[in-house]
């Protein structure tokens, strides 16, 4: 009896590594692309949909005004990433570590350990929720170019986008987790997976 749980175990143990390793190895083959950059704030203002400080009301500039001098702007947006599964199998991701940038400058980084899973011949959308504080990271700017940031992140198909997202999946192998070798960068065409 003893050795048929031993038997048993190691049979279920080696399902679960052969199933794991197939889809790390689908992943790697899946395609990441940015579908789009949506929620976007500066100082609890809505940016989205807006190009410039006009489109605001009066009371908006107030409070990006106000946030300026008080030396705290806080700066939000979600990144919608779109995973392609072309492939016949499940394909799954347990981690990814990120980097986001706008207009080159690095405005925040951080992980998701959250598992998702990728159904054959299917797409996911993950939003990565962004947030950091503005003026730390562009140091001592003129408040139009601080508030310049947020405007026209997402400017639609066909034209380039002020931000990009690098990032490094993993997924688990047993007790291990498996990472992409590097961080790749995430555009508005889908990217495989290096």
């Amino acid at each position: 009896m003893k050795y048929r749980v031993i038997i048993l175990l190691f049979i279920v143990l080696n399902t679960l590594s052969c199933r794991q390793m197939r889809e790390l190895n689908t992943l790697s083959k899946c395609q990441f692309r940015m579908k789009s950059v949506t929620e976007v704030q500066l100082a609890n203002v809505m940016l989205e949909n807006k190009e410039s400080l006009q489109q605001l009301n009066i009371m908006q500039i107030a409070s990006l005004t106000q946030a300026f001098i008080n030396g705290n702007l806080p700066f939000m947006f979600t990144v919608n990433v779109e995973v392609k599964n072309p492939n016949a199998t499940v394909a799954a991701l347990n981690k990814i570590e990120w980097i986001a940038l706008v207009d080159e400058f690095e405005v925040a980084h951080g992980t998701i350990t959250q598992r998702v899973e990728i159904q054959p011949n299917a797409t996911e959308i993950l939003p990565i929720k962004i947030s950091t504080e503005l003026l730390s990271i562009l140091g001592n700017v003129a408040k139009d170019k601080a508030f310049g940031f947020g405007f026209k992140l997402d400017e639609g198909e066909g034209k380039q986008t002020r931000v990009s997202l690098k990032i490094k999946p993993s997924v688990m192998i047993g007790n291990r987790n498996i990472s992409s070798p590097a961080f790749f960068t995430i555009t508005k065409e889908f990217t495989i997976q290096q």
